[in-house]
C-alpha cells in the first residue's frame, strides 16, 4: 500500500494492538477504524479526529465519507469490488 491512494475500515476494535499492524501504509492511505474505546487512538499516539456516531443511513455514511475526506467515495451505494452496502 505504500504508493496506494486507498481507504482501509477497520470495524469493532476492542484492543490497540489488533489495530496496529493496519496502520501501516503510505500517506495515501487513509484508515477509519470504529470502537467503543475512545483511549485506542490515544494509546497509539495517533492523530486521530474522533467521531460520535449513531446508527447511521447509508446516505447518512457517504456524506461523512466525502467530508472527511474531501473525496466522493462511493457512487452507487456500494462498495464496487465487494458489493457490500456501505
Amino acid at each position: 500500500m505504500e504508493d496506494r491512494s486507498c481507504l482501509v475500515v477497520i470495524d469493532d476494535v476492542w484492543d490497540a494492538e489488533h489495530l496496529r499492524p493496519f496502520l501501516r501504509g503510505g500517506k495515501q492511505a487513509a484508515r477509519l477504524f470504529t470502537t467503543r474505546n475512545a483511549g485506542i487512538a490515544s494509546s497509539l499516539a495517533l492523530h486521530a479526529r474522533p467521531a460520535d456516531v449513531d446508527e447511521m443511513s447509508p446516505s447518512e455514511a457517504v456524506a461523512m465519507l466525502v467530508e472527511s475526506t474531501g473525496k466522493i467515495a462511493v457512487n452507487s451505494g456500494y462498495v464496487p469490488c465487494f458489493g457490500c452496502p456501505v
